[in-house]
């Protein structure tokens, strides 16, 4: 009786492990609606507090960092921290970049 516990204790515990650790651990905080296009055109720019962040996480943050969106599609950005990028190629190595190119609204997963 005590064993078929401890197994059906065992299988419980790996059910919900196995449940809890599947899909995007962000699936709760994305948007279910596509934002307005007026609503994501412009120009965004770090605040002091976002500056005071920086410079704590080893950014040497001498601009504030800027993302223009426009209306086309094209956008700018200006000394970035290179956290934005962390998962996708290397480690943060704490650099500030700038570049341009396009982009555009869409849909992440369902």
């Amino acid at each position: 009786m005590r064993l078929a516990a401890i197994i059906a204790m065992s299988l419980g515990l790996v059910g919900c492990c196995c449940f809890m650790f599947q899909g995007d651990p962000y699936y709760g905080e994305y948007t279910r609606e596509k934002p307005d296009e007026k609503d994501v055109v412009g120009i965004w720019v770090a605040n002091a507090r976002s500056a005071e962040w920086l410079k704590g996480k080893g950014y040497a943050v001498a601009a504030s960092p800027a993302l223009e969106l426009r209306a086309d599609g094209a956008f700018t950005m200006e000394h970035m921290p290179d956290c934005w990028r962390v998962f996708f190629d290397r480690e943060r190595e704490g650099l500030l970049e700038s570049g341009a190119g396009t982009c555009q609204i869409g849909r992440h997963q369902e």
